[in-house]
C-alpha cells in the first residue's frame, strides 16, 4: 500500500515530467499548429520550485500553489494564465481525451484543485483563465491537445455532475470530463488536435 509520502513523491515527479513534456513536446507543436499559442511562455511552476526567497519566486509559489497557475502566456498586449496537464500514453493506448481536476487527495486539511478552483471562480479570485490537457506518446509525439476556458469547465462540472467520471490515481480522486461531452452541451473547448 502506498503511503502519503510515496503518493506525494509520485505526484511531484509527475509534475516535473509534465513541465518537461509541455516545454519540449507540446509547446513547440502548439506554436507551429496555431497562432493562438504564439508569444512568450513563462513557467510559474518551475520558478516556484526554486530554493531562493526572492519576491518573484515567492509570488510564483503563491500563483502555483494557491491559484493553480502553471504558465503565463505573454502575447505582448495581454497575458493569459494557464493550468496545464500533460500525460504520457503507453504505445498502443489511445489518449483519454478528457479534462481532469483533482477532487480529493490523501493529505488531510488541504484544499484540492477542484475546491480551490470552484471557490476562486465564485469569489472572483485569481485562477488560470484557461485549462489545457495534452496527451503524448512514448515516442514524444503529440497525440491530442485541447483547451477550455476554466470558468466554463468548472461551471459545467458543478451544474452537470452527471458528465463527471471519477478516476483514482496515486491515492487521489480525479474528476474527468470527456472533450466530446463538453462539445455536446455547448461548452467551447478549443481543440488543437485530436
Amino acid at each position: 500500500m502506498a503511503t502519503k509520502k510515496d503518493s506525494q513523491g509520485k505526484i511531484d515527479a509527475s509534475n516535473r515530467t509534465s513541465i518537461i513534456a509541455f516545454e519540449n513536446i507540446i509547446l513547440p507543436y502548439l506554436e507551429i499548429a496555431d497562432e493562438y499559442f504564439h508569444g512568450d511562455w513563462f513557467s510559474v511552476e518551475k520558478m516556484a520550485k526554486k530554493k531562493d526567497k526572492t519576491r518573484a519566486t515567492m509570488l510564483c509559489r503563491v500563483m502555483d500553489r494557491t491559484a493553480g497557475i502553471d504558465y503565463i502566456q505573454n502575447r505582448g498586449s495581454f497575458l493569459r494564465s494557464w493550468g496545464i496537464r500533460c500525460q504520457r500514453m503507453e504505445t498502443g493506448v489511445k489518449p483519454w481525451n478528457t479534462f481532469t481536476s483533482r477532487f480529493s487527495k490523501n493529505t488531510v486539511g488541504q484544499n484540492t484543485e477542484f475546491r480551490k478552483r470552484v471557490t476562486a471562480i465564485r469569489e472572483q479570485q485569481m485562477y488560470p483563465n484557461w485549462t489545457m490537457q495534452a496527451y503524448y506518446s512514448d515516442e514524444n509525439k503529440v497525440l491530442s491537445v485541447a483547451a477550455v476556458e476554466t470558468r466554463q469547465f468548472y461551471k459545467l462540472m458543478v451544474e452537470q455532475p452527471d458528465l463527471i467520471e471519477e478516476k483514482n490515481c496515486y491515492n487521489c480522486v480525479f474528476y474527468s470530463v470527456k472533450w466530446s461531452h463538453l462539445r455536446d452541451v455547448g461548452c467551447k473547448a478549443y481543440k488543437i488536435r485530436f
